[in-house]
């Protein structure tokens, strides 16, 4: 009889551990996963996926010691990128949050670096959707607020 010597989530999660560019395309994909969640809500498998995934990839960084330095770009740059979004003005400054969120991988663990070009990828495909996510939250929330002030009206007369 055949016995497999290795446990397949053993194996997964031991690489985790070891690679931290592994696990930040993990966390990545999983991010994606729960958008997509988010943009079509009713869909169980993206989102179950999704967190699952975002969970291991966010545990397999927690295994590296993090810097702040990175943890602080990258809020900064869920600032800029929300700032871009809710005032029309500040539009110019989308480029600046995709920076700053490169620059918050790049430098978010202390010991192991991430590679640049993982980081890179991270961002390119994080950023947009970050954007186009906190806009249409925005713009939600503003028609709500003006569907609710004409509802309001109509009960009135």
């Amino acid at each position: 009889m055949f016995y497999p010597t290795h446990n397949f989530a053993q194996n997964i999660t031991a690489e985790l551990a070891v690679n931290p560019d592994l696990s930040l395309a993990v966390a990545v994909v999983g991010l994606l996963g729960v958008y997509v969640e988010c943009c079509g809500p009713g869909r169980i498998l993206p989102g179950v996926l999704g967190s699952a995934m975002l969970i291991l990839g966010c545990w397999g960084l927690s295994r590296h010691p993090l810097a702040w330095t990175g943890i602080c770009l990258l809020g900064a740059s869920l600032v800029v990128t929300w700032g871009c979004s809710a005032i029309p003005s500040l539009q110019g400054l989308g480029f600046a949050g995709a920076v700053l969120m490169y620059r918050g991988f790049a430098q978010l663990l202390a010991s192991p670096p991430l590679n640049p070009w993982g980081a890179l990828a991270a961002a390119v495909a994080i950023q947009p959707i970050t954007s186009f996510l906190f806009s249409t939250a925005l713009r939600a929330r503003r028609n709500k607020l003006n569907d609710t002030g004409g509802l309001a009206r109509l009960e009135e007369s």
